[in-house]
């Protein structure tokens, strides 16, 4: 290779230059300044190179089309305005929204809100869309664009969708005479028809012959997700197991990839397009991979097992649901619907930086004070789980584990237990089918399975009523399994590796009192909830412990102020109207709204401006205290007092930033995107 002296390269003029410059990357181009005063300059004065340094700062990627020809110094400056709007949490315009109460399915991604409509029997019958406003429409009463499909042909148990490809995906019982037990519907969007692109418009789960003497009536949960061109499905608690597999819809949908787990898989979700994360019903998570693209029916493979804390004697694991937004495959399209008004997203989250959240709920069954239930979230960031380093592994036991078979004959499709999927979407949602437990546990206080509401946050939930998405309602008779001819199955030598390598530096444990399927949204990096207003002027979010034992309020004060800033963000409020006779607001009490950031940028980024702050707050009595309404940074490592239901307190490190809301709601769900905070409120 010929290589040049740095001087030949400044000796070109200035536009052939900076052509140069244009192919590299940030951290190219970040090195380039310090090679020379002219290079850095050069970078420094341009609004294209400080667009590229920016959105790798943000962990984000462009999704404007090429076609579009905004300015760079627009871009800049628009992304520069909208993630400090993100840091202080403040938004530029707020909108009521008249929509009908969500049913027990509903979904918010990019502009778009779904909501199914159920008749007496609480079967979904219809879907309706809304077409939320986008930044910048100047009327806050807005009629929306609305639509809805009639269902009646189908009996739905779930749905999900992809706005960037015009997606619809249906999850539906399959009719009596089938020999199947689920279906797959790929439909538009904007029609209602069938999807383009779908090479079979209609995929079937769980085959079997017809001579099985056992019937549908306990079939499990549903959860059904997207990621790109792969559509997974994940069904628990068939036949005292789980299923999951997953399609690849556009390329060859006619073989798929299963796993049958009869140890139990409580959730799923994509960490690539060529890996997922499930949770197990033991407590732990396990990473698989699986060939992409999928060319022939097979099995994914096991890479780590990442276990939980141990848990105290008497106590065992009641649910656990994890999820992520936006999925892997996620990129904005603004293009993608038609008939629908053009998307003014400019930049997704990276596909490998995103964060996390797992919610778990840990159950003492023998416990006699009525407080039997202990729950808490944590948070991580999934690349390290899929790249654990080297001394991770050196460090760890490995457990020989037998992997099925990479293949299954195509003419011989074989039944599995349980398919369950999840949506790319914040706190995820369960669909509901059969009024049986998950587990062997005394009878929940209610069985229906109702529309989530909000509870108020504490350690523990007395007299615990099972949240409704452990639960279903339906009888339907059950087709038998077919087994397939398998070839001999190798054995794989599966990582496992235990908490304390991998958990305490890389997760961030908080207790959780609420049980709504969307308390707690994230979105890329950053993560909403909703705080409880207790009392004024004491502190609000969970107590927990530095790393010198004192007690510290992980949510901050409830000291109000007033920010008169100029708002450069975008907040969208949606609920049922307030006027509503039926509703009373004291029903539900006020609640901040919490926002954390796990982006190392925005870490590195707040320590600054606290120490450039910090002089000036020595001088003068009370200076030195922190507005609450600043964000802080949370570095230190916690202790979450797990009230016996673990071995040890749980101590976490994952650093992150956080800020609170000046302004409080009434709201029972809260959810999020790359520019709006939805929320429901009554």
């Amino acid at each position: 290779m010929h290589h040049i002296h740095i001087s030949q390269l400044l000796s070109l003029p200035i536009e052939l230059v900076s052509s140069i410059l244009g192919f590299l990357g940030e951290v190219d181009l970040l090195t380039c300044t310090a090679v020379a005063k002219q290079l850095r300059n050069l970078i420094l004065d341009s609004s294209k190179f400080q667009y590229v340094i920016e959105l790798a700062k943000r962990r984000m990627i462009c999704v404007i089309p090429a076609s579009v020809t905004t300015p760079y110094a627009s871009r800049l400056n628009f992304l520069r305005a909208r993630e400090h709007a993100w840091r202080m949490l403040n938004w530029k315009s707020k909108y009521r929204l008249k929509i009908p109460p969500a049913g027990s399915i509903y979904e918010f991604i990019g502009d778009l809100y779904a909501t199914g409509k159920e008749d007496d029997n609480q079967l979904t019958r219809s879907i309706s869309f809304w077409e939320l406003p986008l930044s910048g429409d100047a009327n806050n009463e807005a009629e929306l664009r609305s639509w809805t499909y009639s269902m009646k042909d189908l009996t739905i148990i779930d749905f999900t969708m992809d706005p960037t490809q015009d997606l619809l995906v249906l999850v539906a019982l399959a009719p009596a005479s089938s020999t199947h037990l689920y279906e797959i519907h790929l439909r538009s969007i904007a029609t209602n028809e069938a999807h383009p692109r779908a090479l079979i418009s209609k995929l079937s789960c769980l085959s079997g012959s017809e001579t099985h003497p056992t019937t549908r009536d306990q079939l499990g949960s549903v959860r059904i997700q997207i990621s790109g061109d792969k559509v997974a499905l994940l069904v628990k608690q068939v036949y005292s197991s789980s299923h999951l597999e997953i399609w690849d819809w556009v390329n060859n949908p006619q073989v798929s990839c299963k796993l049958k787990s009869k140890s139990g898989i409580e959730d799923f979700t994509f960490l690539s397009n060529d890996a997922f994360l499930i949770v197990r019903t033991m407590g732990s998570l396990e990473t698989y991979t699986f060939p992409n693209p999928i060319i022939d029916s097979c099995n994914p493979v096991s890479q780590h097992k990442y276990l939980f804390p141990q848990l105290s004697d008497g106590y065992m694991y009641w649910y656990m649901t994890i999820s992520s937004n936006s999925a892997p495959a996620f990129i904005s399209n603004p293009r993608s619907c038609p008939g629908r008004s053009r998307s003014k997203q400019l930049y997704s989250p990276r596909p490998t930086e995103r964060i996390y959240v797992c919610s778990l709920c840990v159950f003492e069954p023998a416990a006699d004070d009525g407080q039997r239930a202990r729950c808490f979230i944590f948070y991580f960031n999934p690349e390290i789980l899929l790249h654990p380093p080297e001394k991770w592994k050196e460090t760890t036991k490995r457990c020989k584990r037998r992997v099925p078979s990479c293949h299954y004959a195509p003419t011989s499709p074989s039944i599995s237990t349980g398919p369950f999927s999840f949506v790319p979407l914040p706190i995820p949602h369960y669909t509901d089918i059969t009024l049986q437990p998950l587990h062997s546990l005394p009878p929940p206080a209610s069985t229906s399975a109702a529309t989530s509401s909000a509870t108020t946050s504490g350690p523990t939930t007395p007299a615990v009523s099972a949240p409704s998405h452990l639960f279903h309602a339906h009888s339907h008779p059950v087709l038998p399994e077919s087994k397939p001819p398998k070839v001999v199955q190798p054995v794989r030598v599966s990582v496992v590796i235990p908490w304390h390598v991998w958990g305490p530096q890389n997760t961030r444990w908080f207790e959780e009192g609420g049980n709504t399927d969307w308390k707690y949204s994230v979105y890329g990096l950053r993560t909403v909830d909703s705080v409880r207003v207790e009392s004024l002027p004491t502190s609000i979010g969970c107590q927990e412990r530095n790393e010198n034992g004192d007690k510290v309020m992980v949510g901050g004060s409830t000291f109000l102020t007033t920010d008169e800033g100029h708002h450069e963000g975008k907040t969208l409020s949606a609920g049922p109207d307030d006027t509503d006779a039926n509703k009373s607001e004291s029903s539900v009490p006020p609640r901040f709204l919490r926002l954390r950031d796990y982006n190392p940028y925005s870490i590195r980024e707040c320590l600054q401006l606290e120490e450039l702050r910090r002089p000036q707050g020595r001088h003068g009595k009370g200076k030195a205290k922190t507005k609450w309404r600043e964000p802080r940074v949370v570095t230190y490592p916690t202790t979450t007092d797990v009230k016996g239901a673990f071995r040890h307190d749980i101590v976490t490190r994952l650093p992150y930033v956080e800020v609170m809301s000046e302004e409080t709601f009434r709201v029972t769900d809260v959810m999020m995107d790359d520019c709006k905070i939805l929320l429901h409120e009554v």
